[in-house]
């Protein structure tokens, strides 16, 4: 299993077939056969700096290929706002695992009918669309939500994005990640631009502004470079 120090993984795919003859030998084919498979093609989504780790495990057989990259930020940043990078690396993460679980099938020269099981995994990218999600979601049903179901949804939404950046492996990482959600944040719900009214008291968004910028503020302290914009 290759070291994922320092790397985040960027999609993973996995089979399960059921009675199969797994030798040395042919495990030792799969794995080359899958490797070189992904090296061929996974830079084409996401740069050169891959790792590619095909997992051949007996019990009947099992296979998982692990696409992991460094500095999945700036992968996002490449494409301008934090929205648009989750959107096109969960796509190309997708495409990428999809044409794994075949490959698979195909490398271990099996019918689909002995095929017991398939996934396609989205790795961090598929997490922070997930967060995304959430936030685009809170903001489209804001209105009608109570001030309390509002703050509970809006917790949760932080806690796993504090989940996700956690268990990224860089600082810059981190940083680009942090402040691409307070973009979106800071588009999702804006400052009123007028007094709060006697008949916004109930609004979600306006009564529980102090804790979307307790949030906005948390994920802005994460900036290495105060001079950042």
């Amino acid at each position: 299993m290759a070291d994922y120090i320092d790397r985040s993984i960027i999609c993973e795919s996995y089979i399960y077939v059921q009675n199969y003859e797994l030798t040395d030998e042919i495990k030792e084919r799969l794995q080359r056969l899958l490797r070189d498979y992904a090296v061929a093609r996974a830079p084409i989504f996401f740069g050169a700096d891959v790792i590619v780790d095909p997992i051949v495990e007996e019990g009947s057989l099992r296979l998982k290929v692990v696409v992991v990259v460094t500095a999945i930020g700036n992968l996002l940043a490449q494409y301008g706002a934090i929205r648009d990078g989750i959107e096109a690396i969960v796509k190309d993460s997708h495409y990428m695992a999809s044409a794994l679980v075949t490959e698979s099938i195909f490398v271990s020269d099996v019918r689909s009918g002995d095929v017991g099981r398939t996934e396609v995994r989205t790795g961090i990218p598929g997490s922070l669309k997930r967060v995304l999600a959430k936030l685009d979601a809170l903001q489209a049903n804001a209105h009608s939500m109570t001030p309390d179901e509002f703050s509970a949804s809006l917790a949760g939404a932080r806690a796993e994005l504090e989940r996700v950046i956690e268990n990224l492996p860089l600082d810059e990482d981190k940083e680009i990640v942090a402040l691409g959600f307070a973009q979106v944040l800071e588009e999702n719900f804006p400052v009123p631009l007028q007094p709060i009214a006697a008949q916004d008291e109930q609004n979600a968004v306006i009564v529980k502004r102090p804790e979307i910028q307790a949030f906005l503020d948390d994920l802005r302290n994460r900036r290495r470079n105060p001079d950042r914009p």
